[in-house]
């Protein structure tokens, strides 16, 4: 149906719909107003159009006007920092719950060798075992977190195959990569069996690299998935909930805590991420920035299979990286 033209007056001019009104104040002269009819909106819904030059459309819920949200750019400290209260808001959950994680990666590094924060880094990344993963899960569904855990496991349009447990006033744009949307996170890993030699889990390890190599394909951007899905060579890039299922049933094929040999493969499928079991056979308490935070007992031995024996040298500038994403503040008006 076209729109119907109406003739207003210096009056207000309203029409009404349902539950839903559009509501026109118009200038000093006689404005001709477009009018479109929509079916009623539900909830206290309703819409206000003002016939002025820039036609300002505003949305209400019950009365009062909905404006979008402003966003601000965060800098590297004051991402940092939100990072940081994320971090003791998982201690402090996995205290009262009896749930075990370990620092690890650059965070552990950076502990080691910075007291904190890798100065040119900006994330945190944590390991937690399978079961108590699990758990946490569990505690999200439950709403039983300050924040937001997000797995693929709660929604459909995550595509990681890790936990992010992000903050609920930001959000985060990551260069060339399409996840999903969720604010700055502490990145979850969960840690599973490999079996109980070594051997297994080599074997197990290049099992699962096909298939971490094709999940991948889903965290490109839109423009590369394109071209990906234009390719007759991937058709089984359209299969992305199999892939991550075939994935998810070779990677929790043993118990953490029942096997000798354990790791996650869930980023990429590397021999250096195969661990023995007694590195994680118990924790120690290492200091990041302002607080303390459990490690592997073994986290000597973990950083040199990860980053080799010379872990402690600083890199030079050309290496000194950091996380290819933006973050910023959403501002509430």
């Amino acid at each position: 149906m076209s729109p119907r033209p109406v003739a207003l007056s210096n009056d207000m001019g309203s029409w009404q719909s349902g539950q839903m009104q559009r509501t026109v104040n118009p200038p000093s002269s006689s404005t001709v107003v477009q009018i479109h009819h929509c079916p009623p909106l539900r909830n206290g819904f309703s819409v206000d159009l003002a016939a002025t030059p820039n036609k300002s459309i505003t949305a209400h819920h019950k009365g009062k006007p909905m404006t979008k949200p402003t966003k601000r750019i965060l800098n590297s400290d004051e991402v940092k920092q939100r990072l940081l209260v994320l971090l003791k808001d998982i201690k402090e959950v996995c205290k009262e719950h009896n749930l075990k994680f370990f620092i690890i990666g650059g965070t552990l590094l950076g502990s080691v060798r910075h007291g904190g924060f890798i100065p040119w880094d900006d994330d945190i990344d944590i390991h937690m075992p399978r079961e108590d993963y699990n758990k946490l899960i569990q505690l999200q569904k439950d709403g039983l977190l300050k924040n937001t855990l997000h797995v693929s496991e709660l929604n459909r349009k995550y595509k990681y195959l890790f936990g992010k447990y992000s903050d609920n006033d930001t959000i985060v744009k990551e260069m060339a990569l399409d996840a999903g949307k969720f604010g700055v996170p502490v990145d979850i890993f969960p840690l599973d069996g490999l079996g109980n030699t070594y051997g297994e889990a080599k074997k197990l390890q290049e099992k699962i690299k096909i298939w971490t190599k094709l999940q991948k394909m889903f965290l490109l951007n839109k423009w590369i998935k394109l071209a990906i899905m234009l390719t007759p060579a991937f058709p089984i890039f359209f299969f992305r909930k199999f892939i991550e299922r075939k994935f998810h049933k070779l990677q929790t094929k043993n118990s953490f805590y029942e096997s000798k040999f354990v790791g996650t493969f869930v980023v990429k499928s590397q021999e250096r991420r195969i661990f023995k079991k007694e590195i994680y056979a118990d924790t120690v308490m290492l200091p990041f920035e302002d607080d303390k935070f459990p490690a592997p007992v073994g986290y000597i031995e973990w950083l040199e299979r990860f980053y080799g024996k010379n872990y402690m040298a600083i890199p030079p500038l050309e290496k000194q990286k950091g996380h290819y994403s933006t973050a910023y503040e959403i501002i509430k008006n």
